[in-house]
């Protein structure tokens, strides 16, 4: 049990707030640069946040990065270890990234801003995941699960469970550790969770980089932290950390659900500066602008007919799995908008696919030798996309879980001219892809999250794009593709809403025919 007094002496404790860095003019900026010694080199020019961000950086190399998608994020960790190492501080850097697409987009940020570090990867089989381990290279990048396998056991019929031998002899290659996108973080119970925990005990350096650390629930926000400043922020454990800033409740299953007290917006702010510096897009003026283009879809009759007929189903909608159903019905939604239906669990084309002609339309009408990235949530669709582009032969990349070599087709995107198409799915592809090259954008089915929403339209509106960029939406009129789109203007996510409010919030989702 914790005792109120603790609680209150907790949220109310004197702390730093790394955010007034955010406050000191250019002048100052440029001046504290010029008292470190060493001096800094930069092999790229900083902009004037990435200068506060390196001086939060070297002067607490225990804290969060939270800087929206673009803003350069990996820069920044290269510029801080290039100092601290010419400094003698820390000589060798673990960094973790989501997949391992995001390790081939690490290559080419080291390439650009820091081409004298020497690099090691911990892709391929796990024995030449091994051999990059102990390469002696300055930095060594890997996935999150890649580095579980190393460092974990699974003995036959039992979980697989950290290897203390293992994590040891892996601890002691690092002074340093990065964890990108830490929002791979936010379950504490994870084995993620629990080897980040283990590694960083003793590491001189420790960075977490996203844009988007919250998500859906607060709560996360504490196994992340946690990680890097070992409770300094939010505090030492989970249950002080829930005391303070939740209300709880029993809910239908025995479990308890919480709920942020969002009267304690300033106060939980307040706690997270001291760990952390955060930088909106919007806060840096020198991003290009960005233009949202809708382009409307007019269904079939066909289609109105399979749409109408599962809006009929969820009116009499009565199930003891509620959450299966709602999803079940959202899916099957936006599936039949997107041109199929699926029959005993397998895509089925319906006759005319709208959506499809529409993109195609769009590319038509692309100017010469520009690129264009379209992201995609269903597999089936981008199978069809590639498909219309083959034929039409219009060259074009792929990135999706199904994809063997995903950083053979970034490259091939980004280095072929005559690629102009990079069919993405948004869960594979809208983190950690820098994609400046393209200047359109075009969702042919848009994530329902906003925060997925955000990190897929940085991948082209980031750190050097210097054109303005053009985000097209096709959406099917009257239907729940534009409800999702009308939650997103609003910051809200739809699936949330229909699993808080059933599949009544679909009734009036495409009653009128466009």
């Amino acid at each position: 049990m914790i005792f109120k007094g603790a609680t209150a002496e907790y949220l109310n404790r004197p702390l730093r707030n790394l955010n007034e860095m955010k406050n000191w003019s250019a002048a100052t900026l440029d001046r504290k640069l010029a008292k470190l010694r060493p001096k800094p080199t930069f092999i790229t020019e900083p902009r004037l946040h990435q200068k506060a961000c390196f001086l939060s950086l070297i002067k607490l190399p225990h804290n969060m990065q939270l800087l929206d998608m673009g803003l350069g994020k990996t820069k920044l960790v290269l510029d801080a270890f290039r100092w601290l190492k010419s400094a003698n501080k820390i000589k060798r850097i673990l960094v973790l990234v989501p997949n391992v697409v995001n390790i081939e987009a690490w290559r080419l940020e080291v390439a650009k801003h820091a081409p004298d570090l020497t690099v090691s990867y911990l892709s391929g089989m796990k024995e030449d995941r091994q051999e990059a381990l102990f390469d002696e290279t300055d930095i060594c990048v890997g996935t999150y699960s890649g580095l579980m396998h190393l460092v974990c056991s699974k003995q036959p019929k039992t979980k697989m469970r950290i290897d203390d031998k293992k994590l040891s002899q892996t601890q002691k290659l690092f002074d340093g550790i990065v964890w990108d996108e830490i929002t791979q973080l936010m379950n504490h119970r994870s084995l993620n969770s629990k080897i980040a925990v283990k590694l960083s005990k003793k590491y001189k350096f420790r960075v977490g980089l996203t844009g988007t650390p919250i998500g859906r629930d607060p709560q996360v926000l504490w196994s992340q932290f946690y990680a890097v400043d070992g409770g300094k922020a939010l505090g030492p454990t989970l249950g002080l950390f829930r005391q303070a800033f939740f209300t709880s409740k029993k809910n239908y299953w025995g479990g308890v659900d919480y709920k942020f007290k969002t009267k304690l917006s300033k106060k939980l702010h307040r706690l997270m500066a001291h760990s952390s510096i955060r930088y909106s897009s919007e806060e840096c003026l020198d991003l290009p602008p960005l233009v949202t283009v809708d382009r409307p879809v007019a269904m079939t009759d066909e289609m109105w007919t399979y749409y109408h007929a599962i809006l009929d189903q969820a009116k009499d909608f009565k199930s003891g799995n509620k959450l299966i159903d709602v999803e079940g019905i959202f899916v099957r939604l936006r599936q039949i908008t997107s041109g199929f239906v699926s029959v005993e669990g397998k895509p089925s084309p319906l006759a005319k696919n709208p959506k499809l002609e529409a993109l195609l339309e769009l590319i038509d009408e692309l100017p010469s030798n520009e690129k264009l990235v379209v992201f995609n949530e269903f597999v089936w669709s981008g199978d069809q996309i590639v498909y219309e582009l083959k034929r039409r032969k219009i060259k074009s990349a792929r990135l999706y879980s199904g994809v063997r070599d995903k950083c053979g087709q970034l490259r091939r995107f980004m280095e072929d001219p005559a690629c102009q198409v990079f069919v993405v799915n948004s869960q594979s592809g809208a983190q950690g892809l820098n994609l400046q090259m393209a200047h359109y954008v075009c969702y042919y089915e848009s994530p329902v999250r906003p925060i997925v929403r955000q990190q897929s339209i940085a991948r082209c509106r980031r750190q050097g794009q210097k054109e303005t960029v053009f985000a097209y939406d096709l959406f099917c009129k009257n239907t729940v593709d534009q409800k999702i789109l009308r939650y997103l203007a609003e910051g809200k996510d739809l699936f949330d809403a229909l699993v808080e409010g059933g599949v009544k919030i679909l009734q009036n989702c495409g009653r009128l025919r466009s």
